[in-house]
């Protein structure tokens, strides 16, 4: 949905400073606002220099654009609720989440204690979108914020962005799992020298193991000296808040909370936390934790709940399981769980067992209704370049299936598609 002029102008308000006098402060007291133009052909940084008498305005704005939108926010000060429903960060028809500005800035102080190996200057190839809190949080806020710099990319390719980490040497990079694999096939990556990378993070859907796999050595062939690091979040805390940490990988595993934020695993839609390694609901609670669901509180109610402890929590609608030490493994989507026969199935991990077989290059399942079973599974795998769609490969793939899965969580089809077939459909 395209944010008007006028709502733009109304982004902040700046009546009370009190948010401010109590909200985390970077090293530089100062925050940042992004520009994004409509045209999508320029993106400007706009810097927002702080007094004691409130905020004092130091522009400076190149507009090549027709139209400006702001779609980061100002230190300490109220997100435009109108700005936050018309991002579309929740679905048509429904209110977006309230968020106040230092919500931005303490994400933006835990991603840099969460990477200690951040520097003043390092680059960030920001490529999210930034109506996304993945791309405004993540990519842009957290590096302004705390004294980085964003390589934009107005036009987003697979080509471009390769193109783009090597030309200026970035030092972090972020996106989804599909980004990564995407990277894996393109020839322009094949010689490229990828050293200068400090961090590479994953996020927005499930990172297959087998993927991190192949990603991690893609990595150490091209003299990066790290791994792909997976993490978690949802738009009720701005966006992650969970993160592998670089010293440790568990596999499986997203990680470790974010400092100052809590996760606890109850059962489904109560407050009786579960032992570790028991499978349940992730509930979150810390600083970024949005206010309210706009003009919505029955939704805000069952989402937000305060516990005995005096916490405030999101109920997630995730499934996962804590370790003893503290990591948390993601299973699924509550709602997207498989119910055949009365088994629970969770797709993420058919899938982890489709893409480790040498034909395949991705895979999707999904639960398809069934008198009998209520759902039966079905697979959807792309293959990679040099094998066929035809009856024997199907065969040799659901044969492989019946020696990794469970009888009542078996494919009882695999459509086959092509590796050019997928991309012409994408």
């Amino acid at each position: 949905m395209p944010i008007s002029a006028a709502l733009c102008c109304a982004f902040c308000k700046n009546g009370d400073t009190g948010a401010s006098a109590k909200a985390p402060v970077s090293p530089y007291n100062r925050s940042f606002f992004i520009v994004q133009g409509a045209s999508a052909a320029l993106y400007h940084a706009v810097m927002l220099e702080h007094s004691g008498n409130g905020a004092k305005e130091a522009l400076h704005v190149h507009a090549e654009a027709q139209m400006l939108h702001i779609v980061a926010v100002e230190l300490g000060l109220l997100v435009d609720l109108q700005l936050i429903a018309a991002v579309d960060l929740r679905p048509a028809g429904q209110a977006g989440a309230d968020i106040v500005g230092s919500v931005f800035v303490a994400l933006g102080q835990q991603v840099i204690a969460a990477n200690p190996m951040f520097r003043v200057g390092d680059k960030m190839l920001a490529a999210m979108p930034l109506f996304h809190g993945f791309g405004l949080g993540v990519c842009i806020h957290t590096m302004l914020s705390q004294g980085g710099r964003c390589i934009l990319i107005p036009r987003f390719t697979a080509q471009t962005y390769a193109k783009q980490i090597t030309k200026y040497h970035c030092n972090f990079i972020a996106g989804v799992p599909t980004l990564y694999e995407a990277l894996l096939r393109l020839p322009s990556m094949d010689n490229a020298d990828l050293s200068s990378l400090k961090g590479v993070f994953s996020g927005g859907d499930s990172l297959s193991i087998e993927l991190k796999k192949k990603f991690d050595k893609f990595l150490y062939d091209h003299n990066a000296k790290i791994q792909i690091r997976e993490g978690f979040g949802l738009t009720e805390c701005v966006t992650a808040s969970c993160l592998t940490p670089p010293h440790m990988a568990k596999e499986g595993s997203i990680g470790l909370p974010f400092p100052d934020t809590y996760y606890k695993i109850v059962e489904p839609g109560t407050d009786k936390e579960l032992p570790y390694g028991e499978e349940g609901e992730i509930l979150i609670a810390g600083p970024t934790v949005m206010m309210e669901y706009v003009n919505h509180p029955e939704e805000t109610a069952q989402t937000l709940r305060t516990h005995a402890d005096g916490l405030t929590w999101v109920y997630t609608g995730d499934l996962g399981v804590m370790d003893e030490q503290g990591f948390i493994y993601f299973r699924g989507r509550a709602k997207r769980m498989i119910i055949s026969s009365g088994y629970n199935v969770y797709p993420s991990q058919i899938e982890n067992i489709l893409d480790a077989h040498e034909y395949v290059q991705m895979s999707c399942v999904i639960g398809v209704p069934d008198p009998y079973k209520m759902q039966k599974v079905k697979a959807f795998v792309v293959l990679r370049p040099g094998f066929e769609a035809n009856d024997e490969t199907k065969k040799e793939l659901l044969d492989y299936c019946r020696q990794h899965i469970a009888k009542y969580a078996m494919p009882y089809d695999c459509l086959l598609y092509t590796s050019d077939a997928a991309d012409d459909r994408i």
